[in-house]
């Protein structure tokens, strides 16, 4: 499951990679806040200065888009144990693949079940699941 740090790098950080909006701002000090409605702004344009590594992601289109990581945690279904955890680039696809490292850690030999949201309901999230000995939620029946 993925979730969002809120503590972390701040959208007043984030700036122009041209550094077209360096300077300070008209009134307000250094840390007065950007006025960000209807002015565009993606990963490709923008970054954060005080954390490179953040990225630009909103979860819905009815959530603000925020500079954030996301973190994930692989729990054992029976005892609610966390038995591993990764953080990972916000963006589209790296809840899948921070599940497949995770998948990578569990002993055994022998097919498990993964339970899961409704975004690992995919064909390739499925195959590599099954190259990974893993049974999707997808095939368990566990998904409508």
């Amino acid at each position: 499951m993925a979730r969002r740090f809120r503590r972390g790098p701040v959208i007043r950080a984030f700036r122009r990679k041209d550094g077209s909006d360096d300077g300070l701002p008209a009134k307000g000090g250094r840390n007065a806040d950007t006025y960000w409605k209807g002015q565009p702004r993606s990963n490709a344009t923008h970054e954060s200065s005080t954390d490179p590594d953040a990225r630009l992601f909103n979860k819905s289109g009815k959530s603000p888009a925020i500079l954030c990581y996301h973190g994930h945690v692989l729990m054992e279904n029976r005892s609610g144990l966390v038995v591993g955890a990764v953080a990972s680039h916000a963006d589209g696809f790296s809840e899948r693949v921070s599940v497949l490292r995770l998948l990578d850690y569990v002993p055994g030999t022998h097919a498990k079940t993964v339970g899961a949201d409704k975004i690992y309901d995919t064909r390739d999230f499925v195959s590599d699941c099954r190259a990974h000995r893993q049974e999707s939620p997808a095939e368990a029946g566990q998904l409508n």
